[in-house]
């Protein structure tokens, strides 16, 4: 199981009880992506699948070429839902790649369980 770095652990988002996981914008342009999401019971070593908190309001692409795709890409689905890639991701993927979970913040991933609350921090 992936450990946090060494006198690292979990931050807070201020007064809300709510993990905080820090991302990197792109490769795709993409609408703002919203903060706050909930994990669902839908995971395992592929991916994390992610509801947003919020009804979101926008018209994401369905007809994108397949691109590489790594540990950690947000891939953001025509649904609205968010799945974040794990170890055993497909290497590639058509759906909107707005964020990564940057590489030091990956170990939050495997500790997520269903119904955690997450605010995704973009740097």
């Amino acid at each position: 199981m992936l450990a946090p770095p060494e006198g690292r652990g979990w931050r807070e988002a201020p007064g809300e009880g709510r993990k905080q996981i820090r991302i990197m914008l792109g490769p795709h342009p993409a609408p703002p992506l919203p903060e706050e999401w909930e994990v669902t019971p839908h995971m395992n070593r592929v991916g994390i699948r992610l509801r947003p908190l919020e009804k979101i309001d926008v018209k994401l692409p369905t007809e994108l070429l397949s691109c590489g795709a790594q540990f950690g890409t947000l891939q953001w689905h025509a649904d609205g839902t968010l799945v974040a890639l794990g170890p055993d991701h497909p290497v590639t993927g058509g759906y909107l790649q707005p964020a990564t979970v940057i590489s030091t913040e990956r170990w939050k991933l495997a500790q997520l369980a269903p119904g955690d609350r997450i605010r995704l921090v973009a740097v």
